[in-house]
């Protein structure tokens, strides 16, 4: 009780603050993390001190063997987890909080210690600026595959220096479609970017922190991984295969296998790969049953609008704060009003598909990649639950009415012309300035007054060559580093250019919400309005002041809310200073910002929306909000800024009499075309 109690206080003032916290002595607390951190999936040499202890003040700590993968989602861990955590965020002062880190550290499992650590370099007030250790950097086996590290460690102790190893493999296999997507699913930003969100908001931190609310964690759970899935089904239309089917029919076999060919060296620990045509199998602590009644249950509470209490008494589901208080049921974190009766779907989803190869345990085999939150996102069965679990959201949205135009509107705003300046753009512009001067004035006399009918905006992709550093120390890499080549796809820079007329006289504070969906399904027909709906794609979001009359805004594609830079996935994190970095280290990789298209060019539509930010706004305050991602990331101790829900206006089904129901004057919407180049750009 007394550590709850001072857990409570320490914690708990700091939240009811809505100032963030101030960094103070960044640089000695980074050394601190970094010096406890060293050793962590290293052989251990110098072997880890083992400070002396009374054995009852580590009651609760060291259940998970060592050479096990912790994994979020497995309920029976979540005890030591959450008991861990509570050692992590009690101490008042951040010296006595690494001290209590260095004597459990040689007592528990590594990988849960490097999780709940890492979670409480987040969330504990007086780390704020302190940079959390990027999962790559300290976990690089559940990145690259075994063969790899091994030629790693072959070119080592044959006296190489430094070696430089390929992985720029092309994406395509014969026997499995899905190997197209590769490069979107094994993305090393992509899944550091799951696991790091998982790391900002974990599903029990409010059973750590008595009486803490971390603000709309639910619904920022349920419009991220909408946003993974909705990705994913761009890429796979992009690389012409249909859309990802939800995995509903828990009796039939699942098609599509998965191979991940990784392994954790140090320990031996294998993820094992799922051949094709497995059935999911009851675990001997989970039934395909009991979730089959957490489903029913769940349905239930959306048909009635309402849901069971603890208590036994029935709570609506409001308008306000429905989604967030479904995902909770759904997702079962510790925040769920009734955890025992709505159970815990999504997590033992992925518990049941990671043990589907061995569920009884008879081979004594290790789980696959769907247990560990690092890595789930490399198996396409995780696209498959999460659009089913996506479609329960979806259930419970179709009875919300469609958004009428006076919730739509932002009086005296309209949008005039959206469009997009490219590098190509302007290679183009430069081409026509060799043209004839007379030829110019009598071309852009008759083109001026008719640009925005005729400018096709076309966004061109490739193929982007980069390095990542493997660092001294690891099995593979004990007396030497090692660097890595790698391909991932990329956009070109653009700009885009907003034209918005504030027809009033006095300035307007606006939000722009920028999305972006595929116009044409698999098999060429254009998506209707109710099949397009979850298909939106977020791209960015940003406000700005408009002053009476136009307002030509230019905003770069590389300032995106939903992104985090490249350098801050591939660079040394020893290149960047402590202002420059994310304390979250969450963002999707901005390189991944728009799909991959084709050859052809794939037709995308743009939305652009603009609305009243001093109607929207909860603060101006952005000091403690993931750096590079407040759209898929959050805020860390303060409420979320926008009153609105998240994807306004798409959290809602659109009218079905189309896009003239649902416009106004402060939306616009244009074709977009997607064209992948097929080159190779070095990245610099």
């Amino acid at each position: 009780m007394k550590l709850i109690l001072c857990l409570t206080l320490f914690i708990g003032v700091a939240l009811a603050d809505r100032n963030c916290p101030a960094p103070t002595n960044v640089e000695a607390k980074q050394a601190m993390v970094d010096n406890l951190l060293t050793f962590i999936n290293k052989p251990d040499n110098p072997p880890a001190p083992v400070p002396n202890v009374d054995p009852s003040k580590l009651k609760g700590v060291g259940y998970l063997p060592k050479r096990e993968v912790f994994s979020m989602f497995d309920e029976r861990e979540w005890p030591e987890a959450i008991e861990v955590l509570k050692r992590f965020l009690t101490p008042p002062t951040f010296e006595e909080f690494i001290k209590v880190a260095e004597t459990l550290y040689p007592r528990m499992n590594e990988d849960l210690f490097f999780y709940c650590f890492s979670v409480a370099i987040v969330n504990r007030p007086d780390a704020q600026g302190v940079r959390v250790p990027r999962v790559q950097d300290v976990y690089p086996d559940k990145f690259f595959e075994h063969y790899l590290l091994v030629s790693i460690k072959d070119k080592i102790m044959t006296g190489h220096k430094n070696p430089v190893v390929n992985d720029t493999h092309d994406f395509h296999n014969h026997y499995d479609p899905y190997r197209r997507v590769d490069y979107f699913t094994e993305d090393m930003g992509m899944n550091s970017h799951h696991y790091h969100w998982h790391v900002t908001h974990p599903l029990f931190l409010p059973d750590v922190i008595e009486g803490v609310h971390k603000d709309r964690i639910g619904e920022l759970f349920y419009w991220m991984h909408r946003q993974m899935v909705a990705r994913f089904d761009s890429e796979l239309l992009s690389n012409h295969l249909p859309r990802v089917s939800a995995f509903e029919h828990w009796d039939e076999p699942i098609h599509t296998g998965y191979a991940p060919h990784l392994t954790i060296h140090r320990t031996g620990y294998r993820y094992l790969y799922r051949p094709d045509g497995l059935i999911l199998q009851d675990l001997p602590e989970l039934t395909k049953s009991q979730m089959q009644q957490w489903k029913l249950r769940i349905l239930k509470a959306i048909k009635r609008s309402n849901y069971v209490a603890t208590n036994g008494s029935y709570v609506a589901l409001d308008k306000v704060n429905g989604i967030d208080t479904l995902a909770h049921l759904i997702i079962s974190t510790t925040g769920s009003v009734n955890r025992r009766y709505y159970g815990n779907l999504h997590s033992y989803a992925h518990t049941i598909a990671g043990k589907i190869a061995d569920a009884s345990g008879k081979y004594a085999e290790d789980a696959g990649v769907m247990i560990d939150v690092t890595t789930s996102a490399r198996d396409p069965i995780f696209y498959q639950w999460h659009k089913y679990i996506d479609g329960l959201f979806q259930t419970y949205q179709k009875t919300l009415k469609p958004y009428n135009k006076y919730e739509l509107s932002f009086p005296g705003v309209s949008i005039e012309d959206v469009h997009l300046e490219t590098e190509s753009d302007r290679k183009s512009e430069h081409h026509d300035d060799h043209h004839d001067d007379k030829h110019d004035d009598k071309h852009n006399e008759s083109h001026d007054d008719h640009h925005d009918d005729h400018h096709e905006d076309v966004i061109h992709t490739y193929w982007t060559l980069n390095d990542f550093k493997l660092t001294k120390g690891f099995d593979y890499t004990l007396d030497s580093e090692a660097i890595i080549h790698m391909k991932h796809i990329d956009h070109e820079d653009f700009t885009y250019v907003f034209d918005v007329v504030n027809h009033d006289q006095k300035e307007k504070h606006a939000a722009i919400r920028v999305f972006l969906r595929p116009t044409y399904d698999e098999a060429g027909h254009e998506f209707t309005p109710e099949q397009f709906w979850p298909l939106i794609i977020e791209l960015d979001k940003f406000t700005y002041t408009l002053k009476p009359g136009h307002n030509i805004i230019r905003h770069n594609v590389n300032e995106s809310s939903v992104t985090m830079p490249r350098e801050q996935i591939y660079d040394s994190v020893k290149q960047w200073s402590t202002k420059e970095h994310d304390h979250c280290h969450c963002g999707w990789p901005e390189y991944m910002l728009f799909p991959k298209g084709n050859y052809e060019g794939m037709a995308f539509k743009l939305f652009v929306m603009v609305t009243d930010w001093d109607q929207d706004k909860i603060s101006d305050d952005t000091s403690c909000h993931c750096k590079n991602s407040l759209c898929y990331c959050g805020t860390i101790f303060q409420e979320y800024p926008d009153k609105r829900p998240m994807g306004f206006p798409f959290d809602r089904p659109l009218p079905k009499s189309g896009w003239e129901a649902f416009r106004t004057p402060n939306m616009f919407r244009k074709d977009l075309t997607v064209k992948f180049t097929g080159y190779s750009h070095i990245k610099h």
